[in-house]
């Protein structure tokens, strides 16, 4: 499975990231590099932080969605 990689491939398994190689036409796992210890990159973690940073404000920007999360905590209150 190694052999068919790119040489950057190559270079990013043997530097310990984290590779899954998967089959796009039916969505199974072929194999996977250094997955045990992988951790995404800060500049990666921001990002994703970023984007649902976004999200969230656009959920909230919304009475109806503020609406309902207010109900939500209501009922998690009386349950308590």
């Amino acid at each position: 499975m190694f052999s068919p990689l790119s040489s950057i491939e190559h270079d990013k398994i043997r530097e310990g990231y984290g590779v899954v190689i998967t089959d796009l036409k039916d969505n199974r796992q072929i194999c996977s590099f250094n997955m045990e210890n992988y951790r995404p990159p800060d500049s990666a973690i921001e990002r994703f932080a970023h984007f649902l940073l976004l999200k969230i404000q656009e959920y909230y920007s919304k009475e109806e969605n503020v609406r309902k999360f207010e109900e939500y905590m209501a009922k998690q209150d009386d349950k308590k």
